[in-house]
């Protein structure tokens, strides 16, 4: 009896379509493409993009004429809390590749936000600069004064009118 030798499977590379950041909460969610398409008699379509597959309704979207499903993936604190893939092990690819994109951001990150250490005793102002405050007068016109009564009636055909307003 011959023992079959399996190949190793090639690795599938998560498609991220975006990141979404919470700022009040170190909380992120990525949203990734299907690795494989939807058959077109499997799943009902409803509207903005949401598919129904076996009764239960998944965001999808249309890449080259054919539609994917797209799973998100919840991380809390740097850490991988959930995702909606179905994987029935618990660890799935999107996990896993995503756990490593995560920490590199994370890494980036603080590396960006430490700033050179400031010199811990400041030297204090012995003197600070004195205000100067200039009064500078109005400048004087000479225009003529406008007497408005002899243009006209500027209103209209009434000298006032009152709008009442229905509450």
């Amino acid at each position: 009896m011959a023992t079959r030798t399996r190949k190793p499977a090639a690795k599938k590379v998560v498609v991220v379509l975006y990141r979404v950041a919470f700022k009040n909460q170190d909380r992120v969610i990525y949203f990734s493409k299907s690795s494989r398409p939807l058959k077109d008699d499997t799943y009902i379509m409803k509207p903005h993009g949401i598919v129904v597959v076996d009764g239960v309704e998944h965001q999808s979207i249309c890449c080259d004429g054919e539609r994917y499903l797209v799973y998100q993936t919840v991380f809390v604190n740097g850490q991988c809390v959930g995702c909606n893939c179905g994987a029935r092990n618990g660890n799935c690819k999107h996990r896993q590749q995503l756990s490593v994109i995560e920490a590199q951001r994370r890494q980036q990150a603080d590396e960006r936000t430490t700033e050179p250490s400031l010199p811990s005793v400041v030297a204090p102002l012995t003197t600070l600069p004195r205000a100067e405050f200039y009064v500078r007068e109005a400048p004087t016109t000479n225009h003529p004064s406008v007497d408005l009564s002899a243009c006209g009636n500027l209103n209209g055909a009434r000298g006032f009118s009152v709008m009442a307003v229905a509450l």
